[in-house]
């Protein structure tokens, strides 16, 4: 059972019903090795159909790159000489080159921009990218460090209010956000499930979804259940009834 969101109200007469569910949703044995080998096998397939389709390829898949870096060694190469002169247009204003500097380039230094632009290929230029991208978020997280280390650090005398958050990524991003907001507030983690892993099915659901973290196999279920069966067949909101019943294995 998940701790209530903002503004949300739990009865504490709701009706759950707890029971085992390792005979009724069972998680079998070594069932994600079979479910990796059966895409591995369908990925086959697909690829195997591509290259016939695609690169008249019938060969073993094993030869299938070799196969692919050689035809597109044998396709034109360089472009001609428009689609070259639109790439160095498109690249001369980020480098401060205007239209009379490049008309008066040499034949031998249009060789050597030309070539500086063809040696960047797509795979250096996906690099590039990576590591600036990376560069960049490292840069706005120390200075985030930075900028806010010299603050208080530690527990408010007298917090004006105190909130509990889930430990998880998304939960701890808000709870810094409030406490940068409001300074004199006292923020707490906890696990969300409240170690208590289990299937959670509402009145108006049609299937079980699991409480708990991803690597957390449940071993039984929460089922909530209306009054009426009516209520919920007309889309009305359940009235949780006073009985209460609970079976652990």
């Amino acid at each position: 059972m998940q701790p209530a969101s903002a503004g949300q109200q739990v009865s504490p007469e709701a009706t759950h019903h707890f029971e085992p569910v390792t005979a009724r949703l069972p998680v079998l044995e070594g069932s994600l090795v079979e479910f990796l080998a059966v895409r591995l096998i369908l990925d086959r397939y697909a690829v195997t159909e591509i290259a016939r389709d695609a690169a008249d390829y019938r060969g073993p898949l094993s030869e299938l790159r070799e196969h692919v870096s050689a035809t597109l060694a044998e396709t034109e190469w360089p472009p001609g000489v428009e689609p070259r002169a639109f790439v160095v247009f498109q690249l001369a204003p980020l480098f401060g080159l205007p239209p009379d500097a490049l008309s008066r380039m040499s034949p031998g230094d249009w060789a050597k921009v030309v070539g500086a632009i063809e040696a960047f290929t797509g795979l250096e230029r996906r690099r590039t990218f990576h590591l600036a991208y990376e560069r960049r978020f490292v840069a706005q997280t120390l200075d985030a460090i930075a900028l806010r280390a010299p603050k208080r650090v530690g527990r408010p005398p007298s917090p004006r209010f105190q909130m509990i958050c889930c430990l998880d990524e998304r939960e701890e991003s808000f709870r810094r956000h409030v406490e940068e907001l409001a300074p004199a507030t006292e923020t707490f983690d906890a696990a969300g499930f409240f170690s208590i892993p289990l299937y959670y099915r509402g009145a108006a659901d049609a299937h079980f979804v699991p409480l708990c973290p991803m690597v957390v196999i449940p071993r039984h279920s929460s089922t909530r259940r209306a009054s009426s069966a009516s209520r919920c067949i007309t889309g009305e909101r359940p009235t949780p009834t006073s009985s209460r019943s609970a079976r652990w294995s």
